[in-house]
């Protein structure tokens, strides 16, 4: 074998070579990616379920929030923007996760839908016309776009959860 024919063998396998490492880090990169995508979903939906822990806290000022915020005093107003806040925020966190690849439009067509159930009933719907311009502007533009696009055809959370509000008094 001549050196030419050696330097032509080494140039294929080092070709070669280039191509599974190309290939390696490909899949090294996707799993990664993947990864990442679990890691984000996982800890959103802690998030979540925090959420839902500062509601169960106190479900009377919660369901009297979302029935009439005005009717509610100082402290308690407070106390019902600390429990509504967060889900306003988790909505921001999902968005801006959609936007670097690592949460799917329909995570956040969810958790969006679930915002705006709340923003429809009519406490909340106080509050968020006091708050909006304090929240981030990612979900206020999501929530401000679905109810200028017609979310009264939207469930309201009363009607898919009639927990979530007062029992009436019995008659």
């Amino acid at each position: 074998m001549s050196l030419a024919d050696l330097a032509n063998l080494g140039e294929a396998i080092g070709g070669v070579a280039v191509l599974v490492t190309l290939i390696y880090l490909a899949f090294q990169m996707r799993q990664s990616a993947d990864l990442a995508q679990g890691v984000a979903q996982r800890d959103l939906m802690n998030s979540f379920q925090d959420n839902l822990d500062r509601v169960a806290r106190d479900p009377i000022l919660w369901q009297r929030g979302v029935t009439d915020f005005e009717a509610l005093s100082n402290e308690d107003k407070l106390l019902f923007q600390l429990a509504f806040n967060p889900f306003i925020n988790h909505l921001e966190q999902t968005l801006r996760m959609r936007g670097r690849g690592l949460e799917s439009q329909d995570n956040v067509d969810v958790y969006g839908n679930i915002c705006l159930s709340l923003v429809l009933e009519p406490g909340v719907r106080q509050l968020w016309e006091q708050m909006k311009p304090l929240y981030f502007p990612l979900s206020r533009e999501y929530i401000e776009q679905r109810l200028n696009d017609g979310a009264d055809s939207a469930p309201r959370a009363s009607e898919v959860m009639p927990w979530t509000v007062p029992d009436e008094p019995a008659d």
